[in-house]
């Protein structure tokens, strides 16, 4: 192995979670068959949180620092940064514009990611630069409900109103699934303009809307144990994952899993096949928040070494205890269940790309 010139590679990082970029210093810093180890060592990478720091971006990120470093050689200075701004894209941009071949970052790829896939552009990011290594902790379970005292049935429903769910500003999200209803001729609408996740649970809770598709664990809903107890909770649809007795009980729903219905299989739903297959592509990206990238034109020997201590850190026993403890609850889901998302969208028909662009928040 021949020898180089001592790894002079400046951190500086990006991306909506989390990114990394490295910027050499010297033609002969670092050559593929040196030791990887060289590439790390005694460098500073910051983790850029693409968002303001309390959020999931940023408690995921600063869980995952410590066994990042650890599973990296060399063991390199993480360090988090906030970098707010453009929804996310801020965080992004600053991650590509960096000595290209030398980034990594974490990012929803349901905001950014998805548009490119059915010929959008994002000012700033190009997702063919980018090798995808996964994501720590997806939101896999999607449970909607209603407050009893503004829903019964769907029969019920008299005509001229509909049933509100709360939403953010933007398109796109988790409240595709009341889009999806929508198209299906379901009395259903989003009431948007909320600032954030919590604040469409709360609004929920205080009764500002009758319906949330937020019903799930991961959301909160159990820290309103008042809405829970009157006027009630009932489940109107589940997606993705069924939820547990357990968790049904513990919202004082008399249900059963079996009992619920999984959203494209309601009755009296009017879809047809293009906005099933559309739907189901565009909402498994919801799973893929926080995703973790690399340059594509990274050294082949460094990209492995970056893939594996994703993998080793992401599914360490002890940083998954912690992702449960701080609520931040989902499961690690690899670079290949990534690639079958995909997958889904480059296999729809044109009619059926047309409706995906209806369920994602496409750039301006």
């Amino acid at each position: 192995m021949t020898r180089r010139t001592k790894n002079c590679w400046a951190g500086a990082a990006a991306v909506a979670l989390l990114s990394t970029t490295v910027t050499a210093c010297g033609e002969d810093s670092w050559a593929a068959g040196d030791d990887p180890a060289d590439f790390f060592d005694g460098q500073k990478i910051e983790l850029v949180v693409p968002f303001s720091a309390g959020g999931g971006y940023d408690t995921t990120a600063r869980l995952l620092e410590p066994y990042l470093e650890d599973a990296l050689p060399g063991k390199p200075n993480i360090v988090v940064t906030n970098l707010p701004g453009g929804g996310g894209l801020a965080g992004i941009q600053y991650a590509v514009k960096q000595d290209p071949g030398k980034a990594l970052g974490m990012f929803a790829l349901d905001k950014w990611y998805t548009p490119q896939l059915v010929g959008e552009t994002v000012e700033g990011f190009d997702y063919k630069d980018i090798d995808l290594m996964g994501t720590p902790n997806s939101a896999t379970e999607h449970l909607a409900c209603a407050r009893k005292d503004k829903f019964t049935s769907w029969e019920d429903i008299k005509d001229g109103d509909t049933l509100k769910f709360g939403g953010l500003s933007a398109p796109g999200g988790t409240e595709r699934q009341v889009q999806f209803l929508e198209m299906g001729g379901f009395p259903v609408e989003v009431v948007r303009g909320y600032d954030g996740v919590e604040e469409i649970v709360a609004s929920f809770a205080r009764g500002e809307t009758d319906a949330t598709v937020r019903c799930a664990s991961s959301f909160g809903i159990t820290e309103y144990p008042e809405v829970i107890k009157d006027p009630g909770l009932v489940p109107l649809w589940y997606s993705d994952v069924s939820p547990t007795q357990e968790y049904l009980t513990e919202l004082g729903m008399d249900a059963a899993p079996e009992d619920i219905p999984e959203l494209t299989e309601l009755p009296g739903l009017d879809v047809s096949s293009d906005q099933v297959d559309a739907y189901r592509a565009a909402a498994r990206f919801d799973d893929y928040a926080r995703s973790m990238f690399i340059h594509k034109d990274l050294p082949a020997e460094i990209a492995e070494v970056w893939h594996q201590a994703f993998e080793e850190a992401v599914t360490n026993e002890e940083f998954r205890a912690k992702l449960v403890q701080a609520g931040e609850v989902g499961e690690y889901k690899p670079t290949e269940d990534i690639e079958e998302a995909v997958s889904m969208v480059e296999d729809l028909s044109p009619e059926g790309r047309e409706i995906f662009k209806q369920f994602i928040e496409l750039p301006e």
